[in-house]
């Protein structure tokens, strides 16, 4: 039985993004590197099906919405980043 799915997976592996976060005051003053791995759950079907950029995502949007979201602010915890 063949199930259509309305998501697939797309994936962002290893963008480095330097950030001011942890949890002692040094880790947030100096900041780290951080890497990302993002998964995002996208309904590609029409894009599949016209092979239009149009009715696809602009992983070059998500990108900078990921790492915008990471050097926005000082943080304690990676998972608050997440949840942003």
């Amino acid at each position: 039985m063949n199930v259509e799915r309305p998501t697939e997976p797309s994936f962002l592996e290893r963008i480095d993004v330097y950030a001011f976060g942890g949890v002692s005051e040094p880790e947030r003053e100096v900041g780290q590197r951080y890497r990302l791995d993002i998964s995002l759950e996208l309904d590609l079907r029409r894009a599949g099906a016209t092979d239009s950029l149009a009715d696809s995502v602009s992983y070059a949007r998500a990108y900078e919405i990921a790492t915008g979201i990471m050097q926005s602010r000082t943080f304690n915890l990676v998972e608050s980043q997440a949840e942003a």
